[in-house]
């Protein structure tokens, strides 16, 4: 299923992010209702010259994503772009909560995507990708749990593509995909910008404050 949202006109959309996400926007945004927001601007904004590039075939600085992110130093104070090459990325991924700050940018969610295969009965064991860090983003990258659906009230039950639970954390021009639970919108403030989220059951739940916008 494909989430479309659009209740609300542009400067509304907005507005919104102003007043929920006010400092993430102060600090790395800075857009006007105008701008189209893409991976070049997202950069530009973030204003940081620090690049960690990862490659599955080599040509990076780390072969998978996790590695890259574990190269983080905790308590990371400073943005950092880890620009994930296309390609499939067969891992699972997690941000704690001490390492803030990064900005995962992808080639295209059609390009690019995180995968796992994991049922559980528990949501957070699940999830392919986990963020738990605050000031997150990412762009132009699929998050995708490919797990048979499962039976409920069993270990087979839940398949989460991704878990977000740092508050202030943006996702733009990204997929989520799964057959059951696919976006665990656990808590914070997020923003999702022309996201495509497919599922049949729960494909979005949570206690997040979240806006969701397509164009």
């Amino acid at each position: 299923m494909h989430l479309s949202y659009m209740q609300h006109p542009i400067n509304v959309i907005f507005a919104c992010i102003l007043l929920t996400l006010v400092i993430f926007l102060d600090n790395v945004h800075g857009f006007s209702v105008k701008n189209v927001i893409d991976s070049p601007l997202l950069t530009q904004k973030i204003q940081t010259n620090r690049t960690i590039k990862v490659d599955a075939n080599g040509q990076g600085d780390f072969k998978s994503v996790q590695a890259a992110i574990d190269s983080i130093p905790n308590g990371n104070s400073n943005w950092i772009i880890i620009h994930v090459a296309k390609g499939i990325y067969r891992e699972k991924v997690h941000i704690p909560r001490h390492k803030p700050y990064i900005f995962i940018r992808g080639n295209g969610r059609g390009r690019t995507a995180i995968v796992w295969s994991e049922n559980s009965e528990d949501n957070y064991q699940s999830a392919t990708f986990k963020v738990e860090a605050p000031y997150f983003v990412a762009f132009g990258i699929s998050f995708k749990n490919d797990a048979p659906t499962g039976i409920a009230h069993t270990s087979q039950n839940q398949s989460v593509a991704a878990l977000v639970g740092g508050d202030k954390a943006a996702f733009y021009h990204c997929g989520f995909f799964s057959s059951h639970n696919t976006l665990f919108d656990y808590k914070g403030r997020h923003y999702y910008d022309n996201c495509y989220i497919q599922g049949s059951i729960d494909f979005i739940f949570g206690r997040g404050q979240s806006i969701f916008h397509v164009s």
